[in-house]
């Protein structure tokens, strides 16, 4: 038999060809490697650190004109319409209006309700002449360092008197 005819029997005794000269079969995809559809780099999560997608400012120039993206695929959200930024300044103008308007009205309350404690202090005066700062304590139910406070306050505005040391403070309504 010829060399021909042995090679038409026994097409497995070739000699094995190198991976480089196989062109005619479909190449073998490697598990770890990336599918065709999904682009190279996730938008979020650049490969490295020093590469970055340009970014238009609002004047539409870009901040990284001299670093290029690694993917053409990547771009910058397109600048809003002019009217999206109104209504979103809008409401964050009515937001925090609105929230202006609740601490000023806290604050109102907070003073109101001050007030009335300190007028409590003062009838409590009236009433027994000489008080204490227990007696405010007892009276308003606060601390004691609550109580000095708007004892002091009262003071201030001249319409209790200390009598005796700081100590031993006695508190007299001014006549």
């Amino acid at each position: 038999m010829s060399d021909d005819q042995n090679q038409d029997i026994n097409p497995q005794q070739e000699p094995p060809q190198s991976p480089e000269a196989v062109t005619d079969e479909a190449p073998i995809q490697q598990a770890d490697s990336i599918p065709t559809d999904m682009p190279p780099v996730a938008p979020e999560a650049p490969k490295d650190a020093s590469t970055s997608v340009p970014v238009e400012d609002q004047n539409g120039a870009n901040k990284d004109e001299n670093q290029v993206s690694e993917s053409p695929a990547v771009t910058a959200p397109a600048p809003l319409t002019s009217a999206t930024p109104q209504t979103q300044s809008l409401a964050q103008q009515d937001e925090r209006g609105f929230i202006k308007s609740l601490l000023i009205k806290a604050q109102a309350k907070i003073q109101f309700n001050k007030q009335r404690k300190l007028e409590k202090i003062i009838q409590l005066a009236q009433k027994k002449g000489i008080i204490t700062n227990d007696d405010v304590q007892k009276l308003l139910h606060v601390s004691d360092a609550t109580a000095t406070r708007y004892l002091v306050k009262l003071v201030e505005q001249g319409r209790l008197t200390r009598l005796g040391s700081p100590r031993d403070a006695k508190y007299q309504i001014v006549r």
